[in-house]
This record gives structure tokens, C-alpha cells and sequence, in this order.
């Protein structure tokens, strides 16, 4: 009896200290720590992915690079939720902006045209709790082209897509090439989508407001006056085709990054990652902050365990000294950006490989 009770003691303080030693094979939360730091929103560089059908190109696509397979779509997902990464709604990460702050954690999924396999995407990524904004030309709901194998969502699936709690946003009634259009065409084309919208998302049973409240450039084509309409008619944010990352000063005319069938998501996720973390220089002991909270789960990730914690203290100092060392860095027990480059490329390697 009393073998018995000793053994469950000692299970008992077993389970105790085992949060205490790294393990490799441990889930990214490290026991629920957070990963990715909450920052000012004047500080946060948001990533925002391109997205436009999910399934394979069709024989005789004029557009290829607009199709991603859903195999592809699935590693690509896979890897960002290995990163400890939600996706979210274009309109979600506005508010977070202008409430003033920014959840690194997130990253805004979009799709432009409404494609019918965008349906397939939106309840892929319900199972993970993810969500998106789906940005629809008006006049495309239930239209095909048989002889290009397009297909768009109807408007019965783009209202079972807001009901499952994604974004709807405005793409002009009819795809037009704006920068090319005359003015009164561009007012039609930005007021008459988003009066669709309303009208045709009314009879959804969500508190979440009808009017769209985003809106996606079609083709990229826009001048400052365009932008300038855009704003004019209410919409919080507008996302372009241009390359980079969303800053509260371009909510108006916000980058995206592409994603083709081809692109290394671990690129992505670097490139994401680098720029947001690296923004205060080197940061070296006495150093405070979300920023160093991230540092010290991904190196306790890395093998070289710490609490957490969002102080650099005299552990910290000698884990990151005991990082250089192992990859023949200068030794200076400094995140300077050398050492932080290693361990982000080091990091995406495990979730990659994970």
C-alpha cells in the first residue's frame, strides 16, 4: 500500500517538473505559452495572403497562376498552424489596428472573384477556426464558362460563407479595370457592389453588419483618386495586388502577398516574421517587452530552455550565447540581426519539418 502511494508521489512530482525541460517534440504552445508578441499598431506589420480558386488549373487557363491546388492549400495551412498562426478576416485585423494594438498571431486570409471552390476552402479552414474575406464581383455569383472550366459561387453559398463567421467584401459589380474607367463607371462599380452585397447577405441571421466594409482593387489598376472614392463610400480598408506587408498607414491601399501554387510558404513566414521581430535593432539584456517573450519561446523551442517571461535576463543572456556558439556566431549574448536571422530560419526548419 505504501509502495503504492510512493509511486503515485513520485508520477506526481514527475508530472510537476516536466514542464521545466525542453522538449523538441513539444506543441508550439509550449504548455499555452504565447508565441507571437501583441504589439502597438503603430508598430505591426500585417500579412495579408492573396488568394483566388483552389483547385487545379484547368487545361487552357489564360490566368494559371490563379489557381492553387488543395493539396497545396493544405500543406500551405498546415504550416502556418504549426507556427502557431490564425487566420482571420481583413476586417477582424483592421479592428484590432484601431483598437490599437495587433495580435501577431494572425494573419488575414483573402480570396478575390468567388470562386466555386472557395466554399471547399472556407469549411477547410473552419475546422481549424479560421477565417477569411471573400471579395465578390456582384454580377459573377452563379455565373460559369464552361469552355475555360471557371465556376463562381452562388449567392446562396457566398450567404452559407458569412454564416460561418468570414468576411464578405466588395470587388465592383464587374470586375472592372478602374484606373481605366470614367468616373461616374467607377462610382457604379464601388456603390453598386456594396449595395449588392447588403442586399443579398440581409437575410442571414448574424449581428455582424450586412454592408461590406472592405474592399479589393480589381487587377491592381488604381490612381489616388481611386482610392480616394473608395474611402469616400465608407469602407474601412482596401487591399491592392501590390507585394509587402499592411501598416495602420496603408489600410487604404494595404499590400498582399500573393500565393501561387508554387511559393514556399516558409519563405512567407520568414519574410513575416524577420520584419516584425527585428523592429527595435539588437535587443540585449535588461531588454523588456512582447518581442523578447518570443525570443524566449523560440529558443526554449530550439533546445535552449527558458520561462517565460518578457525580460532578457542573465539566463536569457547565456541562452542566446550558447545559441551563438553552436552556430560558430560571435558570441555577444545579443539578439543582434545575425543571431536573430539564425533563429527564425531555425524555427521555420522545425515547423517545416515538423
Amino acid at each position: 500500500m505504501r509502495l503504492g502511494r510512493f509511486i503515485s508521489i513520485i508520477l506526481v512530482l514527475a508530472g510537476f517538473f516536466s514542464f521545466s525541460v525542453p522538449c523538441i517534440d513539444a506543441g508550439y504552445d509550449l504548455n499555452m505559452r504565447q508565441l507571437w508578441p501583441i504589439v502597438p499598431a503603430s508598430e505591426a506589420e500585417v500579412l495579408i495572403l492573396e488568394y483566388h480558386s483552389i483547385s487545379k488549373v484547368p487545361e487552357g487557363a489564360l490566368y494559371p497562376d490563379l489557381y492553387v491546388s488543395q493539396e497545396t492549400f493544405n500543406r500551405q495551412l498546415q504550416i502556418l498552424s504549426d507556427a502557431g498562426l490564425i487566420g482571420i478576416s481583413l476586417i477582424d485585423a483592421i479592428s484590432q489596428m484601431k483598437a490599437g494594438n495587433f495580435n501577431m498571431g494572425n494573419i488575414v486570409f483573402t480570396f478575390d472573384d468567388g470562386h466555386s471552390d472557395n466554399l471547399w476552402a472556407a469549411q477547410k479552414m473552419a475546422l481549424m477556426d479560421y477565417s477569411a474575406t471573400y471579395f465578390i464581383p456582384t454580377f459573377f455569383p452563379g455565373k460559369s464558362d464552361k469552355t475555360k472550366s471557371i465556376y463562381y459561387m452562388t449567392w446562396d453559398e457566398i450567404r452559407t460563407i458569412f454564416s460561418m463567421g468570414n468576411e464578405i467584401g466588395s470587388h465592383t459589380v464587374n470586375h472592372s479595370d478602374l484606373a481605366m474607367c470614367h468616373e461616374s463607371k467607377v462610382k457604379f462599380e464601388i456603390e453598386q457592389s456594396k449595395r449588392d452585397i447588403e442586399l443579398q447577405l440581409q437575410s442571414v441571421d448574424d449581428p455582424r453588419p450586412k454592408t461590406p466594409m472592405t474592399f479589393s482593387i480589381p487587377m491592381g489598376s488604381y490612381t489616388s483618386a481611386i482610392l480616394d472614392e473608395i474611402a469616400g463610400y465608407g469602407f474601412d480598408g482596401c487591399v491592392t495586388s501590390n507585394p509587402g506587408l499592411m501598416t495602420y498607414e496603408t489600410l487604404q491601399k494595404a499590400p498582399r502577398m500573393k500565393i501561387l501554387e508554387d511559393t514556399d510558404m516558409s519563405n512567407i513566414l520568414s519574410y513575416y516574421i524577420r520584419r516584425n521581430l527585428k523592429k527595435d535593432g539588437d535587443i540585449k539584456k535588461g531588454a523588456k517587452g512582447q518581442r523578447v517573450k518570443s525570443f524566449r519561446t523560440m529558443l526554449t523551442r530550439l533546445g535552449h530552455p527558458l520561462t517565460d517571461s518578457d525580460y532578457f535576463d542573465m539566463k536569457m543572456e547565456k541562452a542566446v550565447m550558447d545559441f551563438q556558439k553552436q552556430f560558430n556566431l560571435k558570441t555577444s549574448g545579443i539578439l543582434n540581426t545575425t543571431t536573430i536571422d539564425r533563429i527564425v530560419s531555425d524555427f521555420i526548419d522545425l515547423v517545416v519539418d515538423k
